[in-house]
C-alpha cells in the first residue's frame, strides 16, 4: 500500500470512528456527575491495590476522576491520542484499549502504593507508548506520522506526568500505562490472537462493530 492509500484510508478511518471517541467521552463526563450525585461513592470502582475489592477498578477506572481539572485535561488527551490511534482502525483501538486497560490495571493493582488509583491517564499514556513502538518498529508510514504529532502536540506533557512526583497523583498508574501501550504495541499480533482464544465473541462483535460503522483511601489519579 502506497503512502497516499495508507493516508487516505486513515483520514477515512478518523471520519468514520471520531464520534465514538466523543460518545465515550461524554459517556465518562456522564459518570463524573452521577458520582457527584452519589457524593463520590463511585469512587470504591477505583484500583485499591492488594484488596479484592480493588479488582473491578482494573476496568472501571478510567471512567472515574477526581475532579473537574482532572477530567477536562484527560478528555482533551483522549479525544487526541484516541483520534491518532482510531485512525489506524477501529479495530486496533478497541483491542489496543482492552490490552492497555488491563494490563496497566493489574499492574497498578499489583505494585502501586495503598490508595484509590482512579482516571484515564495510564490509558492516555499507553495509547501514546503504542502508537511511539508501532513507530519505531515501521509498522505502516501512518505509525510514524502519528508518532511525530504525538511527540509535537502531546509528547511534553505525557512526559512530565510520568515525571511527577506531586501529592495526588498516581504516577505508578502513569508508568503502568507506558509499560502497557510499549507491550501491546510490541505484542500486538499475538494478543489479537490471545483476544480470539480468550474471547471469540467479543473479537467477532469487535469486528462487526468496525464494519458496521464504517471506602476510606487516599485518591490518586
Amino acid at each position: 500500500m502506497t503512502f497516499l492509500d495508507e493516508f487516505n484510508t486513515a483520514i477515512e478511518a478518523l471520519k468514520q470512528s471520531f464520534p465514538m471517541l466523543l460518545y465515550i467521552t461524554g459517556f465518562t463526563w456522564a459518570i463524573f456527575f452521577l458520582n457527584i450525585a452519589m457524593k463520590r461513592s463511585l469512587f470504591a470502582l477505583g484500583i485499591i491495590p492488594r484488596h479484592i475489592l480493588g479488582i473491578p477498578g482494573i476496568i472501571f477506572s478510567p471512567f472515574l476522576h477526581g475532579n473537574f481539572n482532572h477530567l477536562l485535561t484527560n478528555s482533551i488527551f483522549f479525544l487526541g491520542m484516541g483520534g491518532l490511534l482510531v485512525s489506524q482502525g477501529q479495530t486496533v483501538f478497541i483491542i489496543s484499549s482492552i490490552w492497555i486497560t488491563i494490563i496497566s490495571g493489574v499492574m497498578v493493582w499489583l505494585f502501586a502504593r495503598p490508595a484509590c488509583h482512579i482516571g484515564a491517564s495510564a490509558l492516555i499514556i499507553g495509547y501514546w507508548s503504542f502508537i511511539l513502538v508501532r513507530a519505531y518498529f515501521g509498522f505502516s508510514y501512518i505509525d510514524v506520522i502519528a508518532a511525530i504529532i504525538g511527540m509535537y502536540y502531546f509528547g511534553v506533557h505525557l512526559t512530565a506526568s510520568l515525571l511527577s512526583m506531586e501529592k495526588g497523583v498516581s504516577f505508578e498508574g502513569h508508568f503502568a500505562g507506558l509499560i502497557a501501550g510499549a507491550l501491546v504495541g510490541y505484542f500486538y499480533p499475538e494478543l489479537v490472537l490471545l483476544l480470539n482464544i480468550l474471547a471469540p465473541n467479543l473479537s467477532e462483535l469487535i469486528q462487526l462493530h468496525s464494519m458496521a460503522i464504517q471506602p476510606s483511601f487516599t485518591l490518586l489519579f
